[in-house]
């Protein structure tokens, strides 16, 4: 019956820290996304030699659009950071509630 509990407890733990693993690499998928595409629009842009008005406007456009793609990003992360943070201290609490029952047994 040990063996059996010892599985399934490490099935669970197991699940949580894949959920945390995916949800790290989606996240880290976005920001790679977001430096390939800066990467890539530059080196497009660089070819259009834009000067006065027009290289102010797309400056202007680029930090605005980098603003809104990584603040949804950081969002993003920062949920999934306290989300983990969340589960870590529940499972500390319900094992100390174990370890309180196991004692006055």
């Amino acid at each position: 019956m040990a063996k059996d509990n010892i599985w399934k407890e490490l099935s669970k733990e197991l699940r949580t820290f894949l959920k945390w693993t995916v949800s790290g690499l989606i996240d880290s998928a976005f920001l790679v996304l977001w430096v390939l595409v800066q990467w890539g629009n530059q080196k497009i842009i660089e070819n259009l030699q834009l000067s006065g008005l027009d290289k102010w406007q797309l400056t202007a456009f680029q930090i605005l659009f980098a603003i809104s793609t990584l603040a949804s990003v950081i969002i993003y992360i920062v949920t999934d950071i306290s989300i983990m943070f969340i589960q870590a201290k529940r499972m500390v609490k319900k094992e100390l509630e174990k370890g309180k029952v196991n004692v006055a047994d």
